[in-house]
């Protein structure tokens, strides 16, 4: 009686079976490992150590516990400050609780893996701080009303922070707003042919200034069409003027009639030939005096 055997089956069955049971000893080999190491850790970590040292160094210490024990320490010279002498006395006490004791009101931190001990200054980040009040400045704001000795408002005023180029002017009643620096600012306030003033604020909001006429610079002044203040020399050919002793010399018995020829622009003529007749003022033109032709 024949019969067929496949070799080809039997022989991959037991490769398989074969290549699976290797690999589960493996994996029980690592499982055996990580199990040992981790008894191990915690073997060590539960070490009991008697301590009875007086006024020694840290590092005399590192060597007194080395010696009964089986850890090992690594560290840094410049990191234990030998001059730092200290005493401990414990019986059965883990390693963590003496370094604790050991390294209190100091830089010093460590770190137990297994038997090593590493010890290191703990790094202090320095973050340097700046204060709000440099980084945004407050401004201080001011308002206030400027006038004359008759409280007449002063239009036009100019109001400036001393020392800087902030400013400002005041409105048609001699209303103004600033922003200045700091409460502790000075205003400086001008007004032509008015003395300037410099006011300290001292924490004001809201100043009430009066400026005194400045008789010296009164002469300079004079007002314009608009009816703003302004200094003579900035009219120009505007402004003419005729002394007293010019008119005496003319010989005129009217005052008018003695501005003949004498001011630029001004143009005096007689309405009739008659004695005591009146006079008609032409200015640069066919304007008079009264806002006419005639």
């Amino acid at each position: 009686m024949n019969k067929n055997v496949n070799f080809k089956h039997t022989l991959g069955k037991k490769a398989l079976r074969y290549y699976l049971l290797t690999i589960m000893r493996v994996f029980l080999l690592l499982i055996a490992l990580g199990l040992g190491s981790g008894y191990a850790n915690s073997s060590y970590s539960q070490t009991k150590i008697d301590i009875e040292v007086n006024d020694i160094s840290i590092e005399n210490l590192f060597k007194e516990i080395q010696t009964k024990s089986e850890y090992i320490f690594f560290y840094n010279d410049e990191v234990l400050d030998n001059n730092k002498v200290i005493s401990i006395h414990l019986k059965g006490a883990t390693l963590a609780s003496i370094l604790e004791m050991a390294f209190l009101n100091t830089d010093l931190d460590y770190k137990i893996n297994d038997r090593q001990v590493v010890v290191k200054k703990i790094i202090k980040l320095e973050i340097e701080t700046i204060p709000v009040v440099e980084q945004l400045k407050q401004e201080w704001i001011v308002s206030g009303n400027i006038v004359d000795n008759t409280e007449m408002p002063l239009p036009g005023a100019s109001v400036v922070e001393k020392g800087t180029s902030t400013g400002a002017s005041t409105d048609f009643d001699g209303n103004f707003k600033i922003a200045v620096s700091n409460e502790k600012a000075i205003l400086v306030v001008s007004f032509l042919g008015y003395v300037t003033q410099e006011i300290s604020i001292n924490g004001r909001k809201q100043l009430k200034i009066v400026l005194e006429e400045d008789a010296e610079s009164l002469d300079e002044v004079v007002i314009n069409a608009l009816g703003f203040a302004v200094k003579s020399d900035k009219l120009g050919s505007a402004v003419s003027s005729v002394k007293a002793k010019d008119l005496v010399t003319t010989g005129e018995t009217s005052v008018t009639n003695s501005l003949q020829g004498k001011m630029s622009g001004v143009n005096i003529t007689r309405t009739t030939g008659d004695p005591g007749a009146g006079s008609n003022i032409r200015i640069r033109g066919a304007n008079t005096i009264y806002g006419s032709t005639q």
